[in-house]
């Protein structure tokens, strides 16, 4: 019951969100003075914000609704651990980059 987010499973958003992401950095070191630049450190930041309500929500489930709860997959918190990685990194570079601190 708890394996997909609207019949897509949670293996293939997370695939998927993550990809996004590695786009977003990618564009950025391939480009660091592009002009979009400054708005793709935004973008990565909400980006990986947007992902915290679902990291979230499946660490609720992990904890209180799957069977033999609480159940903490070692997969998922390293995609969650990796989540929180991005959102540093990502706050690290749009600071610098908004305080003329760019490589």
């Amino acid at each position: 019951d708890w394996n997909n987010l609207f019949g897509i499973p949670w293996g293939i958003t997370g695939l998927l969100s993550f990809s996004l992401l590695f786009f977003l950095f990618l564009s950025l070191r391939m480009d660091m003075h592009a002009k979009w630049a400054e708005s793709f450190t935004t973008y990565s930041l909400l980006a990986g914000l947007a992902g915290v309500p679902f990291v979230a929500f499946l660490i609720f489930v992990e904890l209180t609704q799957v069977e033999g709860a609480p159940h903490i997959c070692p997969f998922c918190t390293v995609a969650h651990l990796s989540l929180v990685g991005f959102l540093i990194v990502a706050y690290i570079v749009r600071e610098r980059k908004q305080n003329g601190m760019w490589a």
